[in-house]
């Protein structure tokens, strides 16, 4: 019995090495937290409240491995915090983020996943398939198959020239499968590419991708 008191003391005063004998203190954790996927990069987003001890955001990846360190200038009693995190590889990443004070007291830990896209993203991506073109006059349909939208495409792109040898560009939303040109140059070729923004943990992509583009001879 006295070989157990004297354990269940050692191990019940075991935190106060941590705390030099008092209470832990926290800082204010940040609210409404959000790490938007991008590529190569990701972008911080939150607010600090209440708590004016906050001096310092911190975001760490990698196990703990790698982090920034976001300072906080609290000049208000609602601050918000937006903050790039660039040259990134791309993964999926967990990040654990704190918010420290100026004694580096932390706050509980927020822990959130999010996607880093990057050149293997770019290479699954192509151009919508085009079905056909047809041509009235000095007007163009073009029409395009229909696509699955979980790979993050909005839309097209359309380069052409019209009537008046002029450069122009059209739009075509994921949504739609054909376009109708008016004053197009019959004789001319046009050209289309196809963007996306993908979307991560239910945030979308801070970057856009776009394909290269296809040439069409109608």
């Amino acid at each position: 019995m006295l070989f157990l008191g004297v354990t269940s003391c050692s191990k019940s005063d075991e935190y106060l090495k941590y705390t030099e004998g008092g209470e832990i203190s926290y800082t204010g954790r940040i609210v409404n937290l959000s790490i938007h996927p991008g590529r190569n990069r990701v972008k911080v987003e939150g607010i600090i409240l209440a708590d004016p001890k906050v001096t310092e955001v911190r975001v760490y990846w990698n196990s703990l491995r790698d982090s920034v360190s976001i300072p906080v200038d609290r000049t208000e009693d609602r601050d918000t915090i937006s903050y790039y995190i660039n040259n990134m590889e791309e993964n999926i990443y967990n990040f654990t983020v704190n918010t420290l004070d100026a004694l580096g007291n932390k706050s509980i830990p927020t822990q959130l996943t999010q996607t880093v896209y990057g050149d293997r993203y770019q290479s699954s991506i192509s151009n919508r398939p085009f079905k056909s073109n047809t041509i009235v006059g000095d007007s163009i349909n073009i029409s395009f198959s229909t696509v699955d939208k979980s790979s993050g495409i909005v839309g097209s792109y359309i380069q052409y020239t019209n009537i008046l040898e002029e450069l122009k560009t059209a739009f075509i939303s994921v949504d739609s499968t054909s376009i109708g040109i008016n004053n197009y140059k019959a004789s001319s070729p046009y050209k289309y590419r196809t963007f996306f923004i993908p979307a991560s943990q239910g945030l979308k992509s801070i970057d856009t991708f776009f394909t290269d583009y296809k040439q069409i001879t109608p």
